[in-house]
């Protein structure tokens, strides 16, 4: 329910000193709503314009001021204060080098900034992307942003990687905006590439995740080189990474090491400049292994040019519970098919056979019991344009579907699909499995109900319309209205 707003409605003025931010935290059953009423202010790199409402709720975020303001608040709010100790002057300076390596590439027709952003879990990653694209924006620039942790739901529902051209300011009040997969929104929606890894985690499914970033590099690189504002380079966001093995309960598994993940994830976005955020041992370990590609020069101009640079947790960070990010994931989810206070949608609920259903569950690590595999044995191998290899065991068949170990035909039935999100892919129902594998996603539905004896279930579409004739893709979140 929106706050109801009237005469006796308490309003709590803050005045804003210069080079401060105000810090607040909100839960998921709370709402309150700011408006700034003197001065200029901005959340996240995004201006917020005077004497309009904002409405949060399941947040922890900030309000900062360059020049300071007054602004007025009501509702409830779990933590709120003032702080000078913020880092937006060194996320200034990192913009301004980020726009000069553009017009290094505007003048000398070189590369433009590939940044990849890594460090550990609330560190503040998530928040100096939004940053970094919000000040390139206000410069015309339009970078391809990358999100590459699929615990977060941006422009889509949780567990999914997704790449999209911002080209229009974010929406503050939900974080990123919305995209054309879930209805029209305030903003210009976002026309977003999306890979269903299905998983809160990457060590859930590792060489899925991979693929599915390798597969994901390859259409990012491509829309680049044939987009107008390719000079804007892109701004990649990564899951937690730090310097340490994952540790196993059995000593014979092996484990792949975050560096060797991040190297990966270096090659095949052609990243050139990579930022390390609060874990200098990280940072050391990277310099180390990829001394041969850092230019000793800094010549910004060289086509070799690479870096790798660090940057100090943000103070402001703060810790975020499992439970919080389940609630956000929950958040996320029902936003996507419901909408936000200022852009509602109206989803659809219909009645589908469950012999009309063919559905694929994404296996996980129980399933795969991947760590105790070698992890480039598992990695499909793909050619230039990110196509399957094929190899000597593979039979050139129209079932595929020994040749991955990634997804699995199921059965159609409530134990299965009961409370369960499945992406729709862009694949035909006739599509060899392999096919189905590299198909992008199309959209998201949630089964609300499965009856075994009716053979039926009830499934909830963003949108009026039927059910397309696509493969189903089912993952590891689960959601309940």
């Amino acid at each position: 329910m929106p706050l109801q707003f009237g005469a006796n409605t308490k309003w709590k003025t803050v005045e804003l000193p210069a080079n401060s931010e105000w810090r607040f935290e909100v839960g998921f059953e709370e709402k309150f709503v700011l408006k700034v009423v003197e001065g200029s202010s901005e959340m996240n790199g995004t201006d917020l314009p005077n004497d309009v409402d904002f409405t949060f709720s399941g947040i922890k975020s900030s309000l900062f001021s360059f020049t300071g303001c007054k602004f007025q608040y009501t509702g409830t709010l779990s933590s709120e204060y003032i702080s000078d100790e913020t880092f937006m002057n060194q996320y200034l300076n990192l913009h301004f080098m980020l726009e000069k390596l553009r017009y290094q590439a505007d003048l000398m027709n070189c590369k433009p900034p590939y940044l990849l952003i890594i460090g550990p879990q609330n560190s503040g990653k998530s928040t100096l992307s939004k940053i970094l694209c919000s000040y390139a924006l206000k410069l015309n620039r339009q970078p391809l942003y990358v999100n590459l942790n699929p615990n977060e739901g941006i422009y889509s529902a949780p567990g999914t990687l997704v790449a999209t051209e911002i080209n229009d300011i974010l929406d503050v009040e939900n974080g990123w905006g919305q995209s054309l997969t879930s209805g029209p929104s305030l903003v210009h929606s976002k026309q977003v590439i999306a890979k269903y890894y299905g998983f809160d985690s990457i060590r859930e499914n590792l060489p899925f995740y991979r693929y599915e970033v390798t597969r994901l590099s390859k259409t990012v690189l491509s829309r680049l080189n044939s987009q107008n504002n390719k000079n804007s380079g892109i701004i990649v966001d990564t899951p937690p990474f730090s310097n340490k093995l994952k540790e196993n309960s059995n000593n014979d598994e092996k484990t792949v090491d975050d560096v060797e993940i991040i190297e990966d994830i270096i090659s095949d976005f052609e990243i050139n400049l990579v930022l390390v955020v609060g874990n200098e041992r990280l940072f050391i370990d990277l310099k180390k292994k990829l001394a041969n590609k850092i230019n000793p020069k800094n010549d910004l101009n060289s086509k070799s040019f690479f870096q790798i640079l660090k940057i100090n947790k943000n103070n402001g960070c703060v810790d975020k519970s499992d439970v919080f990010n389940r609630n956000l994931q929950q958040k996320t989810i029902k936003e996507y098919f419901y909408g936000f206070p200022k852009s509602v949608l109206s989803p659809y609920t219909i009645t589908v056979s469950y012999s009309d259903l063919l559905i694929y569950r994404i296996k996980d690590s129980k399933t795969l019991k991947i760590e105790s595999q070698s992890f480039a044995e598992l990695i499909p191998k793909l050619d230039d344009q990110g196509e399957l290899l094929e190899t000597d065991d593979q039979e050139n068949t129209k079932d595929h579907s020994d040749n991955t170990d990634f997804l699995i035909k199921i059965e159609v039935a409530n134990s299965n699909v009961q409370n369960s999100i499945l992406a729709i892919s862009h694949a035909e129902l006739n599509d060899p499995l392999d096919i189905v594998l590299r198909s992008s996603i199309m959209g998201f539905v949630y089964i609300s109900s499965a009856d075994d004896n009716r053979q039926q279930l009830r499934m909830l579409l963003p949108s009026q319309g039927r059910l397309p004739k696509k493969p189903l893709i089912l993952g590891g979140f689960r959601y309940t209205e």
